[in-house]
């Protein structure tokens, strides 16, 4: 039987429940399921179209609904009258599809934010001097859609309780177990070599790069929310300089803005335009406080790849970056791959890499990726000695993953070759030593 992998959709609300997806996604990986989250889709704009999340749900093999203490958004350009949740039309939409529903309810006695809660948006309007019938009218209608959603659900899905992340993706995990049972057209295991190889196809994954780069979220625009607002990167971005080179001893400053470019070097006088850093068979570690940009500058240095290496803005490399060729990027979160490290080798998952501070667990994280968001690209590609030339991982880490940052992007160097260029962001002077060229740049 021809290797079958399902397919699986995670609706809820997002904000309140971000640890419950993140759960909702590791459980549906382990499980060997394809996500599909609005989270790899959402391609501009603050929501997509209410058309496009019912053609991912028709696409899924089952879906998984979480729900807390919000509604969520009603989409606008639902039948006439409906006042359903993005959510409860995607359960719909699965149910009319014959496609099992998991839904997982959040248990009454768990204590929860107040902010996440649909009755706090009164609160806050009194609180601000905003408060208006019309607000109230919404409030009530959402917490009265809230409570009819929970009923549709006990009547019409497999439902259970959670009470953590932790404990949702155990019972998701055990749910999708289950699912398997009941559905044994979907086989687990490897599928057969082919005869004839195809050749690899990095053009899924560079898509699913460039949307994950396009944008900064930024909170608090507008007092007394915490709403996301999203920008298109290169409308908002603003050029850094480095404040100069560390030396030893020396204090990480903050970013600079509009200095005068000049090449980076170990002697470099004074403030540098950063992307000057950006050279063949580079090793770098931007040394920057909170806030001062180094995630935003990686991300639009993978962004501005990932467009060039697509077509969709050919010279694009050249135009932001100086770089005449594009090189292969790739983004990776230290934080990420550390957990990831931990967390294989706790489970003690076949194939692993046999130590811990093994060059292969990277290549090993991007195969485990590919195949759960179906870029269509096998471990191996990852590790191919000719792509890894010009190859610009651009990475990053965040406190509490410190001691980790020499561990995982030195053995990268010597897994990937001495044409490897990267770029890692990181927030204390302690990255400096892996500036082997001389010292780290700092913003």
């Amino acid at each position: 039987m021809p290797l079958q992998t399902p397919i699986l959709f995670v609706s809820s609300t997002s904000e309140d429940l971000k640890p419950h997806r993140e759960a909702a996604r590791d459980a549906g990986v382990a499980a060997d399921f394809r996500l599909r989250m609005m989270e790899y889709f959402v391609a501009g704009g603050d929501r997509p179209p209410l058309a496009a999340c019912l053609a991912k749900v028709v696409e899924a093999d089952v879906l998984c609904v979480l729900v807390a203490h919000r509604y969520g958004w009603v989409p606008p350009d639902q039948p006439a009258g409906g006042n359903k949740s993005i959510t409860w039309l995607e359960c719909e939409k699965a149910v009319g599809e014959d496609k099992e529903v998991l839904a997982f309810l959040l248990d009454d006695a768990v204590a929860w934010p107040a902010e996440y809660r649909e009755e706090e948006a009164i609160a806050s309007a009194v609180r601000e001097g905003r408060a208006s019938p019309e607000l109230l009218a919404e409030v009530q209608a959402n917490v009265r859609g809230l409570q009819e959603l929970k009923k549709w659900l006990n009547g019409r899905a497999i439902t259970a309780r959670f009470t953590s992340p932790e404990d949702l993706r155990g019972k998701l995990a055990g749910a999708l177990h289950d699912w398997r049972g009941r559905h044994p057209e979907y086989t687990v295991g490897k599928a057969p070599k082919s005869e004839t190889p195809i050749p690899a196809d990095p053009a899924r994954y560079l898509e699913a790069l460039r949307l994950r780069t396009a944008y900064i979220d930024i909170r608090g625009l507008q007092v007394g929310t915490g709403k996301v607002h999203r920008f298109p990167i290169e409308d908002l971005y603003i050029p850094l300089s480095t404040a100069g080179v560390a030396e030893q001893g020396s204090k990480p400053g903050r970013a600079g803005r509009d200095q005068p470019s000049q090449d980076l070097g170990p002697d470099a006088p004074g403030p540098v335009a950063l992307q000057a850093i950006l050279k063949p068979r580079c090793r770098a570690v931007v040394v920057g406080d909170p806030g001062s940009g180094k995630s935003t500058f990686l991300r639009r240095v993978a962004h501005t790849l990932a467009e060039s290496a697509l077509g969709v803005v050919a010279d694009a490399a050249q135009a932001r970056l100086g770089i005449p060729d594009t090189p292969f990027p790739i983004l990776v979160r230290l934080a990420d791959l550390a957990e990831y490290i931990a967390r294989s080798r706790a489970n003690r998952s076949p194939g692993q890499p046999p130590a811990a501070e093994s060059a292969a667990w990277l290549r090993h994280h991007l195969g485990a990726l590919a195949e759960a968001e179906n870029w269509g690209l096998a471990e191996k590609f990852f590790g191919d000695p000719v792509r890894s030339r010009g190859l610009r991982p651009a990475r990053r880490s965040r406190r509490g993953s410190r001691p980790t940052v020499a561990r995982d992007v030195q053995p990268a160097h010597r897994g990937f070759g001495p044409d490897l260029s990267s770029v890692a962001a990181h927030r204390d002077q302690p990255a400096r030593r892996l500036h082997r060229g001389g010292p780290a740049p700092r913003l």
